[in-house]
This record gives C-alpha cells, structure tokens and sequence, in this order.
C-alpha cells in the first residue's frame, strides 16, 4: 500500500483496477487499524467485519493485544530493563532529542 494510507485504502477498495485479493486485504486492514470505519458507509464495516470473522483482517483490539505481546516479549528479554528494552526497537532517545 502506498503511503497516502485511508485515502489509497478506500480509493483501491472502490475502483475496479484489478487489485489482488492480498492487496484488498490490506486495504481493509489498514482501514481498521487508522480507526475510520465509522466515518464510513456501514458496507465498510459489514465488509472489514467478514474479513475478521474468516480471519484475513485484525480487529482493532487483536493489533493491539500482538503490539502488547511484543513489547512483553522484548521486555523480557531484557529482563525488565524498559529503556534497554525501547531503545532495542527505537534507538536511543537522544535521536530524538531537538538540541537548540
């Protein structure tokens, strides 16, 4: 999926441009991930709902709950160390650190 996320979401799910099955898909769940479902025509949310229940999608809370999973486990790896365990997936903070 290109980087303009829900827009190139919604603008492949409309247009007939013989998009992959996987490529829906994404769509959809990019979708659900940006929380938009309900500013949209309720067939968005019928549809994402379906590829949920035949487990092509995540729901919002399951994203969630795999994002939990894995900062558990690198935390655990790092034996309870959080700024070890951030700065393992992140980088340091001082990256991020605006100095004037």
């Amino acid at each position: 999926m290109r980087e303009n996320g829900v827009l190139d979401a919604i603008l492949l799910i409309e247009e007939d441009n013989g998009a992959t099955d996987e490529e829906y898909v994404e769509a959809f769940q990019t979708l659900i991930d940006e929380g938009v479902l309900g500013q949209l025509q309720g067939w968005y949310t019928r549809e994402a709902r379906n590829l949920i229940r035949a487990g092509k999608c995540k729901s919002h809370d399951e994203a969630d709950d795999d994002e939990a999973v894995h900062f558990q486990r690198i935390n655990d790896r790092m034996d309870g160390d959080h700024e070890t365990a951030l700065e393992s997936v992140w980088g340091s903070h001082d990256d991020y650190r605006d100095d004037e």
